[in-house]
């Protein structure tokens, strides 16, 4: 049913009921239609809400670690580039080498 559009008629009550969709093509033929959206909710599953849980618990942890690891790699530059510093090398010197 992926790609199609469900119908649904009227009934005298103003209900809507499904058309099957063996017959919605030839239901449809020179009859107006109104596209209607719809929007619904629905509720998730424990397991669901679980796992989802586990991957936003997941992807905060890992943001954390990467935040972490580029934090540690700034303070090693910084430390490296200080004893470079020491050495008499400048930070010019440092970029002319790297590039």
């Amino acid at each position: 049913m992926v790609g199609q559009v469900r119908l649904f008629e009227k009934n005298a009550d103003g209900c809507l009921y499904e058309v099957p969709q063996s017959d919605a093509e030839k239901m449809r033929s020179g009859r107006s239609v109104s596209r209607v959206m719809t929007e619904i909710d629905v509720l998730w599953t424990a397991e669901e809400e679980a796992a989802r849980e586990a991957e936003e618990l997941a992807a905060q942890e890992a943001a954390a670690a990467s935040a972490e690891a580029a934090r540690q790699k700034s303070v090693a530059r910084d430390v490296a580039l200080a004893k470079l510093q020491q050495l008499g090398i400048s930070q010019g010197d440092v970029t002319a080498l790297i590039s």
